[in-house]
C-alpha cells in the first residue's frame, strides 16, 4: 500500500491499539503502554513443558517429573495475563485477525530463541473442527502458523493433523475434564508429511496442555521423529 494511500486511510479511519482500543498515531498493532505490558516469559523454565520458575536453573517441573508429555518440547511468547491476554481474546473472538502479525512476531521471537529453526519439517496448527471454524470462520492457530512461516520460511501443513470429533471448548470445562474433552478429537490423514519428520504445532493458548498432548500424542503415533510445540501464551499460576 503507497504511503499517500496508507495516509488517507488513517485520516478516514484513525488507528486505534489492537489491544485497549486508544487511538494511534503511528500505524501500529499496539500502544507503546500495551506494548510495555506484553507479560513474556523468560527462563528458567520447565525444559519439557515451558512452565516458568521464579527463579533457579531450568529442570524438570513436578509434572514432568511424574510423566512425560508426548511433546518433546513446548515453549510460550508469555504469559496469559497482562496486555497479551485482551491481545488473544480480541483476536479469537472478536475478529481482529490483524493481530495475528505482532502475536506471530512475539512467537517468532521465541522460536528463534528457544528452537532449533533448521531442524524443524513443518508447521501444523492444531485444528479446528469444521463446525467451529464455520462459526469463528477462520482458525486463529493457521493464522499464526502463516505469520510465523512468513517470518521463518518454515513451510506449513494445515491438512495433515484432522479434528474429528467436535468437542466442547476446553475454557467452558473444569481443568481435571479437558484432557478427557480432547481423547480421540484428532488424527493424521497423510502419514507421509509426518513419518521421520520435526514438526513444530502452533495453537494461540495453552491452558492445562491436553490439546497439545492429544495432538502429539497422534503425532508420534503416525511416526512424527520430533514434535514441540509453540503457543502465543500460556497460564502461569501465581504461586
Amino acid at each position: 500500500m503507497s504511503p499517500v494511500l496508507r495516509a488517507l486511510l488513517d485520516f478516514i479511519y484513525p488507528p486505534r491499539c489492537g489491544v485497549c482500543g486508544e487511538f494511534i498515531e503511528e500505524h501500529k498493532p499496539m500502544c507503546p503502554d500495551c506494548e510495555a505490558l506484553l507479560p513474556m516469559i523468560d527462563h528458567p523454565m520447565c525444559i519439557v513443558c515451558g512452565t516458568p520458575f521464579l527463579g533457579g536453573e531450568d529442570h524438570l517441573c513436578g509434572d514432568c517429573s511424574k510423566m512425560r508429555p508426548p511433546f518433546d518440547r513446548a515453549r510460550a511468547a508469555g504469559a496469559y495475563s497482562g496486555s497479551l491476554r485482551p491481545a488473544i481474546i480480541r483476536f479469537k473472538f472478536n475478529h481482529k485477525t490483524t493481530l495475528a502479525k505482532p502475536l506471530g512476531k512475539l512467537m517468532a521471537e521465541t522460536l528463534l530463541k528457544e528452537f532449533d529453526v533448521g531442524g524443524i519439517d513443518s508447521i501444523m496448527p492444531v485444528p479446528l473442527h469444521k463446525k467451529r471454524l464455520r462459526w469463528r470462520g477462520f482458525n486463529q492457530a493457521l493464522l499464526l502458523a502463516r505469520e510465523l512461516s512468513a517470518l521463518t520460511g518454515i513451510w506449513v501443513d494445515p491438512h495433515s493433523l484432522k479434528r474429528v470429533r467436535y468437542t466442547r471448548p476446553q475454557t467452558r470445562l473444569p481443568l481435571k475434564e479437558r484432557p478427557e474433552n480432547v481423547k480421540g478429537a484428532f488424527n493424521v490423514s497423510r502419514e507421509t508429511f509426518v513419518k521421520d519428520r520435526s514438526i513444530l504445532l502452533i495453537d494461540d493458548v495453552a491452558t492445562t496442555g491436553s490439546t497439545l498432548i492429544e495432538c502429539a500424542r497422534v503425532l508420534k503415533k503416525a511416526g512424527a521423529h520430533r514434535v514441540e510445540a509453540l503457543t502465543a501464551a500460556r497460564a502461569v499460576s501465581d504461586s
